[in-house]
């Protein structure tokens, strides 16, 4: 029974030469690749952040443009709607005369 118990326990611990594996990866080594590591993901980020921001500045200039002509239309409804008041007026008032 105890045999069992500890060959349970060697296959959930992992082999010793594993073990000795693992110890040898030193943390020099695991500090110059976390560092090779994270200058990727800057040099991918800064480089995924500029297009992102060309997208933005292009969605931006289209935004303006289609506020312009929304402007002057804008502009020509109210030079209508005035036109229609003093046309509404000037009805009213010779239909009273």
């Amino acid at each position: 029974m105890q045999s069992s118990k500890q060959k349970k326990k060697e296959k959930s611990i992992g082999k010793p030469k594993e073990r000795e594996n693992y110890a040898a990866f030193d943390a020099s080594d695991q500090i110059a690749s976390t560092i090779s590591i994270l200058e990727k993901m800057k040099s991918g980020f800064l480089l995924s952040n500029g297009e992102a921001q060309k997208q933005q500045q292009k969605q931006l200039q289209i935004l303006r443009e289609e506020n312009e002509k929304l402007k002057e239309q804008l502009k020509s409804y109210e030079t209508a709607w005035k036109e229609m008041g003093n046309l509404w007026n000037w009805v009213t008032n010779k239909y009273k005369s």
